[in-house]
Formats: structure tokens, C-alpha cells, sequence
């Protein structure tokens, strides 16, 4: 019974990265749909673009955009919770009771 339980968590971990590196794979497709859209000698700052906006997105995810999106709640603080206040950088993200049901292959997939 716990093999079976174990083999589950970790199929699921496996399609869920899966999933995460085709919907990836995508930016790919649509810079060569963008590249093949303007003038050769555009097509490299199509491409530099894409790659910036990918990195960049990427980047500020990691710093604050999983920290708002799943943070730990403000309640504590007394204050409303519009937005999450923990995980910046993904900080205390493996000490937490979250972490008990996700990985980080949420953190890339979310992304």
C-alpha cells in the first residue's frame, strides 16, 4: 500500500513536469512563428525578445510572483489577505506545511 502511494506521488511530480516542459516547449514555436513574421534581419531581435521575456518572467516569478500567488497568510498580522507574504525567492518554502503536499515541480509548472 505504500509503494502504490509512493509510485502515485511520484507519477504525478512526473506528468506535472511533463506538462510544464511542453507548455515551455511552446515559447519555442512562437518565436519561430514571430521570426518567420518580420524581415531576416529582425528575426534575431525576435528571437533576443522572446528569450528576455521568458528570462525575466522567470526571474520575478521566483523573486515575488510565487510569494503573492501562494504566500503564507497575513491573518497573523492582522491584516486583510489580498496577496501572499511568504516564500519570496521561495525562502522558508521547504520548512513549511505547504510544502508537505507540493514540490517545486509546483514552482515550475505554476510558472
Amino acid at each position: 500500500e505504500e509503494d502504490l502511494e509512493q509510485l502515485r506521488g511520484e507519477s504525478s511530480i512526473h506528468w506535472v513536469l511533463t506538462a510544464g516542459f511542453l507548455v515551455f516547449f511552446m515559447h519555442c514555436g512562437f518565436c519561430m512563428l514571430e521570426a518567420g513574421s518580420v524581415r531576416h534581419k529582425n528575426a534575431v531581435n525576435i528571437m533576443f525578445k522572446n528569450f528576455g521575456t521568458v528570462a525575466i518572467s522567470g526571474i520575478c516569478y521566483y523573486l515575488v510572483g510565487f510569494a503573492f500567488a501562494y504566500g503564507t497568510n497575513n491573518e497573523d498580522n492582522n491584516s486583510i489577505r489580498f496577496i501572499g507574504s511568504g516564500y519570496y525567492a521561495l525562502s522558508g518554502f521547504e520548512e513549511s506545511a505547504y510544502h508537505k503536499d507540493v514540490s517545486h515541480h509546483t514552482w515550475f509548472f505554476q510558472y
